[in-house]
C-alpha cells in the first residue's frame, strides 16, 4: 500500500509539473 500511495503522490507531483 505504502508503494501505491508513493507512486500515486509522484504521479501528482509530475502532473503538477513539479518534476522535469
Amino acid at each position: 500500500m505504502a508503494k501505491n500511495y508513493a507512486a500515486l503522490a509522484r504521479s501528482v507531483i509530475a502532473a503538477l509539473g513539479g518534476v522535469d
